[in-house]
This record gives structure tokens, C-alpha cells and sequence, in this order.
């Protein structure tokens, strides 16, 4: 491995790096890699005191292919000390385009039934995920699907009596959760993990996605979206008045000092 990673070793020779992603988290580095061949892979590897976050995730994507029936997992392409390699995926969702920019955030429903049908079969078999957003939810215009991201993937705390929409993958951490939680909001213990994380994406109740038709679910997004477009342009308009407000601001004080010297 060279480049943008001086001094990381590989045990397969070759790699080269690619670029280093902007925005790595306390616990891991990810980097663009290209193989031999000219394939592009995403490399993570783990700081030494992070070895649980790390074995943690190696866990879940070993131990999890069983009840992978939509195939979300990424392939393992190599496993190191504190580190893997996976394949390079294309997220289709752009944040520039003109939609994004207008507010309109939703996932389409085909790719929001495999996300959250794949959630509840890792729940059933004993994986709660902590932090998985839509962050963590990929999706292509292949028509693929892929998770990503299972640092806070604890295997054995699914409980049998507590039903998937009140889990703690849904939910977030619950008051008396005890082991590792993520930083920021995503460690709120109020229940509110959804509501702040997926409903921008989803529009829908988790119960709507997994059971209701696609036709029922068309229908409520339909009611959900212009409710909440009309309130992100209520929100905007202030947002947009205070940036003019300051730009303004901001040239007469130039005009000031111009004047001034």
C-alpha cells in the first residue's frame, strides 16, 4: 500500500491508494484503493485501541451472510491486523443534484424494503445495530443494495420478547445500554433514532415499510411529502433572509473600509 498511506503494510502486495476519505472517525481510516487488476476497493483499517470496534464489524459481516438473502454485506476481499478490504460501490444518491438541493431526500421504496427487510433479519439473528443510518444505507443504479459501517453491530443483544420496530437498530440506545454507544445524537437514549435519522429518507413508519404493499406505501409518501416540503420551505425562507442579510452586511462593511483608506 503506498501513497496517501505511507508506512501502512499490506499482506497482498499491490495496492495502491487511491485517496484518503475526508471526514474518518475517531476509530478507523478508510482509503480508495485500486488493486493490481485496476479494481477499486474501499480499504478500513482500525487503530490498536479500537480492536473491539474492529472485531465487532469482521463479526457481523462474517456471521451475518447466512441471513443475508438481499445480499446487502459486502464481499470480503482481504482481512488484515485491524484491518479489510471490501468493493468499491457507487452511491447513487448525489447531494448536488437540483431535487437534493430543494429538499427531497427520500430513498426509492425498492431500495428502502431490502435495507429495512435485511435490518429485522439481522435482529432476528441476535445483532442489534447501533448507528445504522442512511449514512450506512448505499444503494445504486444497478439496482443494488449495500450496508456498510457495523462498528456498533452487538451480537447476542437482540431480544426475542421486544419486536423489531422497538429495537434498539430502530430506536437507538436504550437507557440501561451499557456497552459502547456512537458519539453525537446518534447516542441520544430517548427512542428517537428513526425520527431523526431515517424518516427524512424513508417517509414512512418502519411497520409500513416492511409490511405494507408498495402501492399502500406510494400512497402515504404521497401525503408525506408535500407536509413536509411546505415545511422545509417555512424553514428556508428565514435561512435565506438571514445569508442575504449578512452578504449585505458583509459588502458594506467592505464599501466602509474602501472608503476609509
Amino acid at each position: 500500500m503506498t501513497g496517501a498511506a505511507a508506512g501502512h503494510q499490506t499482506s497482498t502486495p499491490g495496492w495502491e491508494v487511491v485517496r484518503e476519505y475526508k471526514g474518518n472517525g475517531l476509530r478507523s481510516r478508510t482509503f480508495l484503493v485500486r488493486s493490481p487488476d485496476g479494481e477499486r476497493a474501499i480499504w478500513k483499517e482500525f487503530g490498536a485501541e479500537y480492536e473491539r470496534y474492529f472485531q465487532r464489524e469482521l463479526t457481523a459481516l462474517t456471521s451475518l451472510r447466512e441471513v443475508d438473502v438481499h445480499g446487502v454485506l459486502p464481499p470480503l476481499l482481504e482481512i488484515g491486523e485491524r484491518y479489510f478490504v471490501v468493493p468499491y460501490f457507487e452511491h447513487a444518491r448525489r447531494k448536488r443534484t437540483f431535487w437534493y438541493r430543494m429538499g427531497y431526500r427520500l430513498y426509492p421504496l425498492w431500495a428502502l424494503r431490502r435495507i429495512f427487510a435485511s435490518l429485522e433479519a439481522f435482529y432476528e439473528a441476535g445483532f442489534e445495530l447501533l448507528d445504522m443510518g442512511p449514512k450506512n444505507a448505499l444503494f445504486d443504479k444497478q439496482g443494488r443494495v449495500m450496508l456498510i459501517d457495523f462498528e456498533f453491530a452487538f451480537e447476542g443483544a437482540a431480544r426475542a420478547d421486544v419486536p423489531f420496530e422497538r429495537s434498539q437498530t430502530v430506536r437507538g440506545p436504550a437507557p440501561t445500554w451499557e456497552d459502547d454507544v456512537p458519539h453525537g445524537e446518534a447516542a441520544a437514549r430517548d427512542g428517537g433514532f428513526y425520527r431523526r435519522k431515517w424518516t427524512l429518507v424513508t417517509g414512512l413508519p418502519v411497520r409500513s415499510i416492511l409490511r405494507d404493499s408498495p402501492f399502500v406505501q406510494w400512497l402515504k409518501r404521497s401525503a408525506y411529502w408535500p407536509a413536509y416540503y411546505v415545511g422545509f420551505l417555512l424553514q428556508s425562507i428565514p435561512a435565506a433572509s438571514r445569508r442575504r442579510a449578512r452578504r449585505k452586511a458583509a459588502r458594506a462593511a467592505s464599501a466602509s473600509t474602501e472608503q476609509d483608506s
